[in-house]
């Protein structure tokens, strides 16, 4: 079981002030989190075009990622700059605390803004309207989708504070938000699975800060990561028995093995404290886009999980995972940009996939608990199925090497 994080003061949330701007007319041009869409963009596609440029001087096919960003390049454009117009009214909305008219209610207003943001948005100016969102959802009646979307906000505000104090206190208040919304629901619902997982994430968080800051060393942050490391292998593990009927699905799992795997695999390099490896918020994994995605219309750069290395503070892979066929053309089928997505597929059956996820989540609890125990007669009792963990982690060499 992960160790207690001990008692932290409540974090207040800023309260609106009536004499706050109006976003638009005052703060909105330096607001560099709204103007997401018609700021970020020209940087996203300029090192989209890089490629293409040296794909044409190589001589290469242009793969289909390249040509449809060729011809649909000026349209995108066009649609994020009508995007962002709503954006910023919205954004005004949401800082005063009122709903917006396309949804009735503050959690549906609040995660429809939220999702529109923007899936590589980390603007620090956004703290603020993160929070005011924050404030108005505490309002709200209490429910796991809710609790899971504030948990959302304020794991994003902590994210993009420089100031590790407020970072502890954000962190702190996203996994209390976390942790009801999993005990509201039981492993059994998916949101409260998704909980689980990024409350996990938020003690990783924390650990992470701490032993940047120097408040832990590396024996104890060792330890405690292996402690959180066990806690969600053996939920995994469990989800995945047919006896426990959890009816979790493969993509699925595999997203949660991808964070295990991550972890585990930059634990036996033996510097796992360099990585922060996280699932991704709502706004990475589900954004809505000024375009249309779906059957491969427009290229997009959505993602499942990050990983960020802590001594250059820069992301060192956001990874897509994808598990079984699709149709090209379909709208399960989308077109991901490769210079700021690493898309990870596995073709592997039902059965094999979810045996091997079993298998290898197993064999990790057991590699930690050997490595932990004094008695090496004890140790060498416990068989690690080393196979399983290789297998799983072949699918992640080329984006964590």
């Amino acid at each position: 079981m992960t160790e207690a994080m001990g008692p932290e003061p409540k974090f207040e949330t800023p309260k609106n002030s009536l004499d706050q701007p109006v976003l638009h007319e005052e703060l909105g041009p330096d607001l560099d989190g709204v103007q997401y869409w018609t700021k970020d963009l020209g940087g996203i596609a300029e090192g989209a075009f890089e490629r293409i440029n040296e794909l044409h001087d190589g001589g290469a096919r242009l793969p289909r990622w390249a040509t449809i960003l060729q011809r649909q390049y000026n349209s995108m454009r066009r649609e994020g700059h009508a995007f962002q117009n709503h954006l910023v009214e919205d954004s005004e909305k949401i800082d005063y605390g009122h709903n917006l008219e396309r949804r009735p209610t503050s959690v549906g207003s609040i995660k429809d803004w939220y999702r529109r943001l923007g899936p590589t948005n980390e603007a620090e100016d956004l703290i603020f309207p993160l929070l005011g969102a924050v404030n108005t959802l505490e309002k709200s009646h209490e429910s796991i989708d809710r609790n899971f979307l504030i948990g959302n906000l304020l794991e994003d505000a902590a994210l993009r504070s420089s100031d590790s104090h407020d970072k502890m206190k954000l962190l702190t208040e996203s996994r209390q938000s976390y942790k009801s919304a999993e005990q509201k629901g039981g492993i059994k619902k998916p949101e409260s699975r998704a909980a689980l997982r990024q409350r996990l994430d938020c003690d990783h968080l924390v650990l992470a800060e701490q032993i940047k800051v120097g408040d832990i060393g590396e024996d104890e942050y060792y330890h405690r990561f292996e402690n959180l490391q066990k806690q969600s292998a053996q939920a995994l593990a469990y989800a995945l028995e047919d006896r426990n009927d959890v009816g979790m699905g493969d993509g699925e799992a595999l997203e949660w093995a991808s964070l295990i795997y991550a972890r585990h695999r930059f634990w036996s390099d033996q510097n796992a404290e360099q990585y922060i490896v996280r699932a991704a918020l709502l706004r990475e994994d589900q954004a809505i886009y000024p375009w249309r995605a779906e059957g491969a219309m427009n290229p997009i750069w959505s993602f499942d999980t990050v990983v960020t290395d802590q001594k250059t503070d820069t992301v060192k892979t956001r990874i897509q995972l994808k598990n079984g066929d699709f149709d090209a053309g379909s709208d399960r089928d989308r077109v991901y940009l490769p210079t700021v997505v690493d898309v990870v597929r596995s073709e592997l059956d039902t059965q094999r996939l979810r045996g091997l996820l079993l298998r290898g989540s197993k064999a990790i609890i057991g590699t930690y608990e050997a490595m932990r125990l004094t008695d090496v007669d004890l140790a060498n009792q416990i068989k690690i199925d080393q196979e399983a963990i290789d297998a799983i982690e072949g699918l992640f060499d080329k984006v964590l090497s």
